[in-house]
């Protein structure tokens, strides 16, 4: 089990605690992306969402126990702010990380047309099929719904690559 804070959402409602351990279980089970991923991940979608509260806070103290340095983390921001082709250059974070992070971008924002089917065919470059589909996976933890439909997406480009 990742080490995740909890403890905010237990004074929120101790249920809804449990749930949320439940699902970031399965979810950061996942074996195609690492945590470090992970944590990227969703704290690109509070990011993307302008959601600085709670959650933000949670992920950054995540961040901060898993070992990704402060410096990661103002990359990961001036990444998500940017998408511009220097951002693309960012070298703290990984080609791998910024693919699964820009795909989580598009996924938060239900942004699926060709934008989405250029940032599948770059991270093919850095990352299997599989671990594609485990990135776009693990964006379950921030909606279903929105997932659904990428990973329909997802599928339809895959089929044609």
């Amino acid at each position: 089990m990742v080490d995740l804070p909890s403890g905010p959402l237990a004074a929120v409602d101790a249920e809804f605690e449990k749930m949320a351990l439940e699902t970031g279980g399965f979810t950061f089970g996942l074996p195609g992306t690492s945590v470090r991923e992970k944590l990227l991940q969703v704290t690109a979608h509070d990011i993307c969402r302008a959601s600085f509260g709670l959650p933000f806070k949670m992920h950054v103290l995540a961040m901060s126990r898993h070992g990704v340095p402060y410096a990661d983390m103002l990359a990961l921001i001036r990444f998500v702010a940017s998408r511009t082709r220097r951002a693309w250059s960012e070298e703290r974070l990984s080609p791998r990380e910024r693919a699964f992070v820009a795909l989580t971008a598009h996924v938060t924002q239900r942004a699926l047309g060709e934008s989405f089917r250029r940032h599948v065919e770059l991270a093919l470059k850095v990352a299997s099929a599989d671990d594609i589909r485990d990135a776009v996976r693990f964006t379950a933890e921030m909606g279903v719904i929105e997932t659904c439909a990428a990973l329909e997406e997802l599928e339809k480009i895959l089929a044609t690559s």
